[in-house]
């Protein structure tokens, strides 16, 4: 389906190409996100009708497809690229009512109330008056014809009962006198009426305007006549519905003066509508010897567009001359709806308002702006005189001239050549001035303003901050001893508040607003960061499970005053299968620190990684809130998303086979968590004894084997003699894909060894997060084997390569403390004797015993003919 018609989808089998602007509706041809261009000026669809229309009560069945024209003249995006189909609304409106009852006509079946006693038998002793009106009038409607009348024989018969409006669930209420106060009413069911013939509109007499419309009223009133259809004849409608009138080609944007009534009722009998006293402020026509725009030119001139039940009429083009023309923007006033940036503290130069008027009224320029941004600017201000508000709060700007009710461009102040006063002289009896001698004149006057630091933006980046500040000039004078205002061309200014200053973080490296190219900052302030020294410092860790990273992150700010708070802000879990952020702003377990200082001001961070961390790389970013002043905190580095080039971070990669000693642990407690033995970490450890482990003591327990191209995790575990269940324990990473590597035939581990160039894999960047060109994994191989390992991807781990022993005979392994001074475990110092070196023969598997101290009793034995893919110690 392309698109959707009224909430339904219209498949493309229901609808008809039709004549087509520039291209064919269907595809993006490639071209995503450059998809605005004009189509289809006319298109037929069908669309299935079958639901009751809410204003006629109609409802149409049968599934009959009701051809629909489509016109979308405009630019739309045919192709969202998201896969949703193009939504256009379509209203339909019923132009006919199988309705009994019509609006503005009798009703078919007029009301009968028969009048009974309390034996219920007809009552019709004496006649009764009867009345009528809505109990439920959805459509706020009034009844017209005869609705109260006298009973007869009992009965009362209404004959001319209408309603003026269409709707659904009308209810009529009928009642009596009863004397001493008491009525009693009986209601009608809900019924409903229609539209019927939407009328036809007639204009009779064309508004025009008088030669000069200063408080005058159009010299010729509008009448529109409404008619309706009657056996194929135009007849005159007898309804008495609303007829609105309203502005439609507005030129010079006038307004229709508020005391002219906008909204009435037909004549009932005659169908008839007169729109007396049409007041149309804001004359397109100068009454002057010569206009500004030119001898006889009057510019684009106003209609009137007349609007009864969704049926509309517009008059011609006509033009309003006069004195009530309202004030103009002169040269060199700025463009409407420029950007100009003031960095906040600073007085800045924000517009500069120059405006004229051609039949010298009064003028007083509005500002579009709250008191709290007025207080800021350079010139004066006083509440608008039309703000009838018990509590006044529009403002106007003047020129700090004292007069009735404020400040206000009096007529001296008014024609200044900026500064200079010109001589005017009189145009015949018009009214209008010019100047004799230069052919621009007006008032001018700059504003300037000193925003303060909570109208800047509070994050950086995020929304810049957008004050508008807009100025319409308002022409005053009396109609009728009323004031009137006639209003020119608004212009705006978007005024963005500029931060001051913006933090510079020293630590864990140097940061700066230069450096995330930050916006909403004050020039200078940038161009300062990006000339300071890069103190530099670090950016990324490594580190195993249990081990601790500290660092601090401190920063300063170049105001003073300013106090700062370190922040975290968010997390990212990095693999090469997936990238997620973290519920929480810090990975469990990691703390941030209270700021320490206010400015400069640093924050301790620590973090001790836990079990099920390996193989991931956490990404730590962190954002410094500034309190500048009261009431204006700005906060700093807040990058919206995960790779956002303002963003200041971290990265910690927690390592595979890499663990630190904690409180309480002992050597083969670590090698039983592993799943190895007492003498496999050992062994592959710089250590002189294994009862002795000093807290924080950083321990390989097992190489790291890269996957080369095209690797399955079924042929690894085989080739490391290590059950692929071993291998998911030690490399948590691996457990998001834990289906598809363990299928059969598993899913190849990322490898770009054969398939991309280094750093070029899919995986290898995301959102800025460098990984490996290959999945790396943690093992722990039988010690009982002297087969070549694989090559170890750190130096840490060459002890478990057995290189430098007697091929076939030999095992890796280190000298240990067996017994010293004293209860052991014991240090270097104290130790008396120590047992095997780096390569121990021997003939036999015998696994080693342990005592209660944590010393070897009795050493174990190994295979020197290798390994049977057991565990280490097997038989």
């Amino acid at each position: 389906a392309l698109f959707e018609v009224g909430g339904r989808t219209v498949p493309t089998s229901d609808y008809s190409t039709g004549p087509w602007a520039d291209c064919a509706f269907a595809g993006c041809r490639g071209e995503c996100g450059s998809n605005m261009r004009p189509i289809v000026s006319g298109l037929d669809v069908k669309m299935d009708l079958g639901a009751l229309d809410p204003v006629s009560g109609v409802y149409i069945t049968g599934n009959t497809p009701l051809p629909i024209k489509v016109a979308l003249t405009d630019k739309v995006d045919i192709c969202p690229c998201n896969g949703t189909a193009l939504t256009i609304e379509v209203a339909l409106t019923i132009t006919y009512s199988i309705l009994r009852n019509e609006q503005g006509l009798p009703l078919v079946v007029q009301p009968q109330v028969l009048l009974q006693n309390t034996m219920a038998e007809p009552y019709s002793l004496h006649a009764k008056e009867v009345t009528v009106d809505f109990l439920v009038n959805p459509a706020r409607a009034t009844l017209t014809g005869r609705t109260t009348l006298l009973s007869v024989g009992g009965v009362a018969q209404f004959t001319d009962v209408a309603l003026s409006e269409a709707g659904t669930g009308f209810v009529l209420r009928f009642s009596i006198e009863n004397g001493a106060g008491n009525t009693t009413f009986v209601d009608s069911a809900p019924f409903n009426v229609g539209r019927g013939n939407l009328p036809i509109m007639q204009l009779t007499e064309k508004p025009a305007a008088s030669a000069r419309n200063i408080g005058r009223a159009l010299r010729t009133p509008p009448l529109i006549e409404l008619k309706r259809m009657t056996g194929g004849v135009e007849v005159n409608t007898q309804s008495d519905i609303e007829v609105a009138m309203v502005i439609g080609t507005n030129g010079p944007d006038g307004e229709i003066d508020g005391a002219t009534e906008t909204l009435l009722r037909a004549d009932p009998f005659t169908g008839e509508v007169l729109f007396l006293n049409v007041l149309l402020l804001n004359g397109n026509c100068a009454d002057c010897e010569d206009p500004p725009e030119g001898p006889g030119k009057c510019g684009l001139g106003y209609s009137l567009v007349f609007v009864s039940n969704d049926v509309k009429i517009e008059s011609d083009l006509f033009n309003v001359a006069g004195g009530n023309r309202s004030p103009r923007w002169i040269a060199p006033t700025p463009a409407h709806n420029i950007r100009v940036p003031a960095v906040s503290g600073e007085v800045t130069r924000v517009t500069t308002i120059n405006v004229t008027d051609d039949n010298l009224h009064s003028i007083h320029v509005a500002l579009g702006a709250p008191a709290s941004v007025a207080a800021d600017l350079s010139i004066a201000t006083y509440f608008c005189p039309w703000d009838e508000a018990a509590v006044k709060t529009l403002l106007c700007v003047g020129p700090g001239v004292a007069a009735a009710g404020g400040s206000n461009f009096d007529l001296l102040a008014q024609y200044q050549t900026w500064g200079q006063m010109v001589q005017l002289i009189q145009q015949g009896t018009s009214g209008c001035v010019k100047p004799l001698t230069v052919d621009r004149f007006g008032y001018g006057t700059p504003v300037t303003m000193t925003p303060k630091c909570k109208l800047a933006a509070q994050e950086y980046p995020g929304p810049r901050s957008s004050v508008p500040l807009c100025f319409q000039p308002a022409d005053e004078f009396e109609v009728d001893t009323r004031p009137v205002y006639t209003r020119g061309d608004e212009r705006c200014v978007d005024v963005e508040v500029l931060a001051a200053a913006a933090p510079v973080l020293t630590a864990p490296y140097h940061w700066n607003a230069h450096h995330a190219s930050l916006e909403g900052i004050a020039p200078g302030v940038l161009a300062a960061h990006a000339a300071l020294p890069d103190m530099g410092g670090v950016r990324e860790y490594s580190i195993g499970v249990g081990c601790v990273l500290e660092f601090d992150v401190a920063g300063m700010d170049a105001r003073g005053a300013s106090s700062l708070e370190m922040l975290p802000l968010r997390t990212t879990v990095t693999t090469l299968y997936s990238q997620r952020e973290l519920d929480t702003p810090l990975p469990a377990g990691a703390v941030l620190g209270a700021t320490s200082g206010t400015n400069p001001a640093t924050a301790a961070f620590r973090w001790q990684p836990e079990r099920g961390m390996e193989g991931r790389k956490y990404t730590i970013c962190f954002f410094v809130r500034s309190t500048v002043e009261a009431g204006c905190v700005q906060d700093f580095y807040v990058a919206p998303y995960h790779g956002h080039a303002s963003q200041f971070c971290v990265e910690v990669s927690v390592e595979r086979c890499r663990v630190c000693a904690r409180p309480g642990e002992t050597l083969a407690s670590i090698a039983e968590e592993y799943r190895t033995s007492v003498n496999q970490v050992w062994g592959g450890n710089v250590m002189r004894q294994a009862q002795h482990l000093a807290v924080g003591q950083v321990l390989d327990f097992g190489p790291t084997y890269e996957v080369g191209h095209d690797e399955t995790l079924a042929e690894v575990a085989a080739k490391l003699a290590t059950p692929m269940e071993h291998l998911f324990a030690l490399n948590p990473d691996l457990r998001e894909r834990r289906a598809a590597l363990s299928a059969t035939p598993g899913e190849a581990l990322r490898a770009s060894k054969g398939n991309y160039e280094p750093g070029t894999a899919p995986w290898a960047m995301q959102a800025g997060t460098m990984m490996p060109d290959a999945q790396s994994l943690c093992f722990t191989p039988p010690i009982c084997s002297y087969e070549a390992l694989p090559t170890a991807s750190s130096p840490d781990v060459a002890a478990f390569q057995c290189e430098d022993c007697d091929g076939g005979r030999e095992y890796c392994t280190a000298p240990r403390c067996v017994a010293g001074v004293g209860a052991g475990p014991w240090e270097d110092a104290a130790c008396s004797r120590f047992v095997g070196r780096r390569c121990q023969r021997c003939t036999a598997c015998r696994t080693e015993e342990v005592g209660p101290a944590g010393d070897i009793t009795v050493p174990g034995e190994y295979r020197a003919a290798g390994g049977d893919g057991g565990v280490a110690g097997g038989v």
